[in-house]
């Protein structure tokens, strides 16, 4: 009796779970906190070295969540990074191939094609950016741009460096407000103006929050508290501390106001640091840490490369989601994952449909899933990373192929020499066994074919327009939209069945690389067999009506 009553209290936990959101105001609230230049084990729990510093808050955000130990970002630099994680896309689709973009640039970002902010402000969140922006503003069009009307924040307050790095500007978008303040107390104004919004947000309505800090960008200006709290003493790593302080403060207003238990918050970061240490390249642009104590490498990972360039440094990055009484707190997950996909992630999460890949979000693969489960099956098949100068990687099946193609037209000055040598020619990789990029296979005979089919992969997926797979994880019913369907139990052991079909359906189970499994007809709430699958993930497509759910496979 008790075990049955504790199976039924699981099962009714998992739906409860999986199932979906009746309102708006059901949905949960969205944070993300973005980092900027953090390298992957520059905080404490990814390995920081608590001689150099200790980060409390996000090691507490971490044993209340789950680390992805696996995260990338798209490119190895700012704004083509960010304009990933609020599309979707990768930068070089719709933007260029190479390098930033500036704030006297046009926006990146543009109102015929959703983003982040504005799918969810049309989803009736309320939407407040904060920090640091980058992807352009008015520019050399001319056409007028309103970060409200044109990307979606209600409310939007940005920083600026000026181009001598003397001053900081803050400006209020919304009513033209600007202010310089102490360069010193930049990250204590930006904490405080979040604190004002997030203090004025309710129960009532769910909101985004999207926070950009300046650290740990130059310059590095810790503020006044926090100048020498660190155990090295060191500006660089007093910053890091600052930072981690910003995540406490924000943390510490969802638990005051009783808004933890129903917020997802997202910690990453845009990019590796500048400061890494490489075995084969001694002159990263910056090489400053801790006062000379540390080499760089205990910040990076022990990752080959820096910001920038085309290795593992400058794309690795840690990553935190927590989301109380949902994702099993103080976890790890190894999932290939990437900033891009949080976009997909989210929607799968707050239950809402997205448009087809060619249309919204078309390199975001959603690893909802892996917040809850170590999966058997890759979500990604592949994923696409470029450096400053355009030089692309794709990874695949654990391996990972340079193509050494400079595409900048005149190769920026961070291309030394010796960088050079080291990034614009092809390389190949395998990453399983070799994650710090030691042993190059490009010219191994035996491995031939892999490099020609990754050249084939990367051509495929540049020129198809998208590469996530064109399901859209809708639960609605094109019979009667108000009315939902939903899998359960999700995580499956033998037996799904499907909740609030109007007829009979035919379904095709597919595994997560599209590959056909079986055919099915089933009725409203009918045992499915799937005791012959093997543990992964797998989608139930409904044929008539082109839809697919997910479901997990323990």
């Amino acid at each position: 009796m008790k075990k049955n009553t504790l199976n039924l209290i699981a099962s009714l936990a998992l739906f409860l779970l999986f199932s979906n959101f009746t309102s708006s105001q059901d949905r949960p609230n969205v944070v993300i906190i973005f980092a900027d230049d953090l390298g992957y084990s520059s905080i404490s729990p990814f390995g920081a070295p608590s001689t150099a510093l200790e980060t409390p808050a996000l090691t507490d955000m971490a044993a209340d969540g789950r680390k992805f130990l696996n995260a990338y970002t798209p490119t190895s630099m700012c704004s083509p990074s960010r304009y990933g994680l609020m599309s979707g896309r990768y930068y070089w689709r719709d933007v260029r191939d190479w390098g930033i973009i500036e704030n006297s640039d046009d926006s990146t970002l543009t109102p015929d094609r959703h983003n982040l902010a504005s799918r969810l402000q049309d989803e009736g969140y309320n939407t407040g950016g904060f920090g640091k922006w980058h992807m352009g503003y008015d520019g050399p069009s001319n056409v007028p741009f309103n970060i409200r009307d044109d990307v979606g924040f209600d409310y939007w307050h940005d920083y600026r460096v000026r181009p001598d790095g003397t001053e900081i500007i803050m400006e209020d978008k919304n009513d033209g407000r600007e202010a310089s303040p102490d360069r010193f107390k930049t990250g204590e104004y930006l904490d405080d103006e979040v604190a004002e919004w997030l203090n004025n947000q309710s129960k009532d309505t769910p909101f985004f929050l999207y926070y950009a800090p300046i650290s740990i960008h130059t310059p590095i200006i810790p503020g006044e508290a926090y100048q020498g709290a660190s155990a090295a003493g060191d500006p660089y790593t007093d910053y890091i501390m600052e930072l981690d302080g910003s995540v406490g403060k924000v943390l510490k207003i969802l638990e005051d106001k009783g808004l933890d238990d129903n917020t997802i918050v997202i910690f990453t970061s845009d990019n590796g640091a500048v400061t890494g240490h490489t075995r084969h390249l001694r002159d990263a642009p910056i090489n400053f840490i801790a006062n000379g104590l540390y080499d760089g490498d205990e910040f990076q990972g022990r990752f080959e490369g820096s910001k920038l360039q085309i290795h593992e440094a400058g794309f690795r990055v840690p990553m935190i989601i927590k989301w109380p009484n949902k994702i099993p707190a103080g976890t790890s997950s190894t999932e290939l994952v990437n900033i891009i996909d949080i976009y997909a992630s989210l929607m799968e999460a707050l239950n809402i449909e997205m448009e087809a890949p060619e249309n919204e979000a078309g390199d975001s693969y959603s690893f909802y899933p892996a917040w809850f489960n170590n999966l058997q099956q890759p979500i990604r098949d592949n994923m696409v990373v470029n450096s400053f100068e355009g030089i692309r990687g794709i990874y695949a099946n654990g391996w990972k192929y340079i193509d050494g193609i400079i595409r900048e037209p005149e190769p920026y000055t961070f291309l030394n020499n010796n960088r050079r040598r080291r990034e614009a020619h092809e390389q190949l990789y395998d990453l399983t066994g070799d994650p710090f990029e030691d042993d190059d296979l490009v010219k191994d005979r035996s491995q031939s074919d892999r490099v020609d089919n990754m050249i084939d992969l990367l051509e495929r997926v540049v020129t198809q327009g998208y590469s996530r797979p064109a399901y859209t994880f809708s639960t609605k019913s094109t019979e009667d939209n108000t009315k939902k369907m939903f899998i359960y139990p999700n995580p499956v052991a033998d037996f799904i069945q499907v909740s609030n079909l109007t007829e009979k359906k035919n379904v095709t189970i597919y595994n997560i690389l599209g590959a056909r499994i079986k055919d099915v007809n089933i009725v409203n709430n009918e045992k499915i067999d799937v005791r012959e699958l093997t543990s992964g993930l797998y989608f139930l497509r409904f044929n008539d009506i082109k839809k697919a759910m997910r479901f997990l496979k323990k």
